[in-house]
């Protein structure tokens, strides 16, 4: 199997591009900025070319890191439409008929308020390749609790 950390869905991909395209704006800005500081010839206490020229040095390693992270990931392509996997709706259901549903991504994608868990999670853990009305076991720090898958989409 996979490392699944090195994947992500495609959703997930056009996001950190989103983002690495707003990094690149703020860069153009921050140029601006140090330009502008620049322009000041006391370059001796000029504390606003400072500041400006850290936040170009911040931007700039944001942009290297997010590119690198781009460069290693592979966006998933689903061969097997039935199984559960990254970038899957999976509802499911606990002993007492209870439904939730939830999308498996990425950790890098995860956010519970979005009802998106990682698949490093126990309960992704748990879903990963499983089917309609396959039984998983949840065992977290919180105990250990079953359920049923009842849709993937």
């Amino acid at each position: 199997m996979a490392n699944s950390h090195n994947h992500i869905t495609s959703q997930g991909y056009n996001d950190l591009q989103v983002i690495l395209a707003g990094l690149h704006n703020s860069r153009a800005d921050a140029l601006e900025e140090v330009r502008r500081a620049s322009s000041d010839k006391d370059y001796a206490e000029n504390s606003p070319l400072e500041a400006a020229r850290e936040r170009l040095s911040l931007v700039d390693a944001q942009i290297a890191f997010l590119t690198s992270h781009l460069r290693g990931l592979t966006i998933l392509d689903h061969k097997d439409q039935e199984a559960s996997n990254l970038g899957r709706s999976i509802t499911i259901a606990d002993d007492r008929a209870q439904q939730a549903t939830y999308s498996l991504v990425s950790p890098a994608e995860a956010n519970i308020l979005q009802n998106k868990i990682s698949d490093a999670s126990p309960l992704g853990r748990s879903l990963l390749y499983k089917k309609v009305d396959d039984t998983f076991e949840v065992i977290s720090p919180s105990g250990r609790w079953c359920g049923r898958i009842v849709a993937i989409s």
